[in-house]
């Protein structure tokens, strides 16, 4: 009997890491943490280069812009959590932050010498999405299984992701010889994120989607 227990146990989290994988509330999640994530390291990778090269700043003065794009994102880490938790639609917050994200780069795109602390302060505030995606994992489950097989599937896939990002930026800046053509590839992971935000709009929950569709292809067989 213990070692029927144990092999119960065992098999617990792999059953349900492929539950997962087909679940379209996780996808969304996945969605949006690829979309912070890959954001995020593209500009600390490339923001200084990008500024001297379009705003005309300094090399000590780009380093300090990158600086507030980084200090951004402390306020969100401390308001997201409470306000994902107080709010129905939290499709609402993932729009907010897809937002700051395209004031920042619509900015540095047509306008970058115009108001560099802006446009940077806005894409600082973009990646709002990180905190909020942590909070999401626990309030779209209802068990502990759940909740640590989402954990790990979400961060694995997005990490993974977002790691790739300062490297196509930088060769899609090789490539064009620009900046545009790499703006143009975090505005498409930009709208992921927004895809994404309309669908987990709605209180959809991790173990109400796993197990659809089993079921609908157990009544079209």
């Amino acid at each position: 009997a213990a070692a029927a227990a144990r092999d119960q146990v065992e098999e617990a989290p792999a059953a349900v890491t492929g539950r997962v994988f087909r679940s379209p509330v996780a996808w969304a999640l996945v969605g949006i943490q690829a979309a912070s994530s890959f954001n995020a390291y593209a500009m600390f990778a490339w923001l200084p280069a990008l500024l001297q090269d379009t705003a005309g700043q300094t090399p000590v003065a780009s380093g300090a812009l990158l600086a507030v794009f980084g200090f951004m994102g402390l306020p969100a880490a401390i308001v997201m959590p409470i306000l994902a938790a107080r709010m129905r639609n939290v499709g609402i917050l993932i729009q907010v932050g897809v937002l700051f994200f395209v004031v920042g780069y619509v900015g540095l795109l047509v306008a970058p010498a115009a108001a560099p602390l802006l446009w940077v302060a806005a894409a600082g505030s973009g990646p709002l999405l990180f905190p909020l995606v942590f909070v999401l994992i626990n309030l779209r489950t209802r068990t502990h299984g759940g909740v640590v097989a989402l954990s790990g599937f979400v961060q694995g896939i997005g990490y993974s992701i977002g790691a790739i990002g300062p490297l196509l930026f930088g060769v899609l800046h090789e490539l064009s010889g620009g900046w545009t053509v790499p703006l143009l590839m975090l505005f498409a992971m930009v709208a992921v994120a927004s895809a994404s935000g309309f669908y987990l709009a709605r209180p959809r929950m991790l173990e109400d989607t796993w197990d659809r569709a089993p079921r609908e292809s157990a009544r079209e067989g």
